[in-house]
């Protein structure tokens, strides 16, 4: 088994990839742990996994086109992270509709904007791999319109909850992230609530010390919605479960982030008469200050 030595106090001391790495004892760079955190392999679909070193400042903008039966959504999404401590990060976005097509009607304009905290409730670092447990909290301001039809907005200030566990090593990556988001009421208006379940994995395809990352991950996203409620009155045409398959590619380097992935699903059962996704392609790029 491949072994480091370091150099301590006046002695050498052996380090086996599987040990916790002590405080002060700097880690080799391999694979997908050869840069920084804030340039390591995350989920491009799925949620979390945005925390990043104390005073690291990552700007974003997501790009994205929904196609379905009878349906056409494209937005971009700029976004930027803070770590304020290495175990916890700020994170904000402002998701922008450039057109929302359903059946006859389209809309455009700023959706809901969120702002999040991402804290880490556990961490393991070895030679090897890293492994964390975070809590993501999320507030959302109803920033939309749902006067525009299709509607920019879910009506009401939502809140969002969930928890991350990850396993990052060398050669491969694994996640596994259950939320749910809580929607609130206003005008009479309830949009339903979901339940997220979430996992993937990814494989290293190529990296250089210090230099750059290229990876492969392949993501599961399950989403299961409540019917929206107007007055208390339950929408047929509404909420239900999809679970989709969504591979992609990841490059970074010690400042850029490229990532670039479509997602298909493989199961939609939704209630009554809604229009169904076909697929989900998205382009993340992103600069680490």
């Amino acid at each position: 088994m491949k072994k480091i030595f370091f150099m301590l106090c006046a002695g050498t001391a052996t380090l086996s990839y599987g040990e916790e790495i002590p405080k002060g004892i700097p880690r080799i760079r391999e694979g997908n742990l050869a840069l920084k955190t804030s340039q390591q392999p995350g989920p491009l679909f799925s949620f979390g996994q945005n925390t990043v070193d104390k005073g690291d400042l990552v700007v974003y903008s997501l790009f994205d086109r929904r196609k379905g039966i009878n349906k056409k959504n494209t937005e971009v999404s700029p976004s930027l992270v803070y770590g304020v401590t290495n175990k916890f990060s700020f994170f904000l976005s402002i998701p922008v509709a450039i057109k929302l097509q359903l059946n006859d009607t389209c809309s455009s304009g700023i959706e809901d904007m969120f702002i999040a905290g991402e804290y880490i409730l556990h961490e393991k670092e070895t030679l090897s791999y890293q492994n964390n447990i975070t809590f993501i909290g999320t507030i959302i301001f109803p920033t939309g319109s749902t006067k525009k039809q299709p509607p920019t907005s879910i009506n009401s200030p939502g809140f969002f909850m969930g928890l991350c566990a990850t396993h990052l090593a060398t050669d491969w990556y694994l996640f596994a992230s259950p939320g749910v988001l809580l929607s609130g009421k206003h005008n009479g208006i309830k949009f339903g609530n979901q339940f997220f379940y979430e996992f993937g994995f990814g494989k290293n395809l190529a990296y250089k010390e210090d230099s750059f990352i290229f990876s492969l991950i392949l993501e599961f996203d399950g989403i299961y919605g409540k019917r929206n409620k107007v007055c208390n009155i339950c929408d047929p045409n509404s909420g239900g479960n999809i679970f989709t398959i969504g591979p992609s590619l990841w490059f970074s380097t010690q400042h850029l982030i490229l990532q670039a992935g479509i997602a298909f699903p493989l199961a939609q059962h939704l209630n009554g008469v809604q229009n169904k996704d076909k697929y989900v392609a998205a382009f993340n790029i992103g600069w680490t200050f």
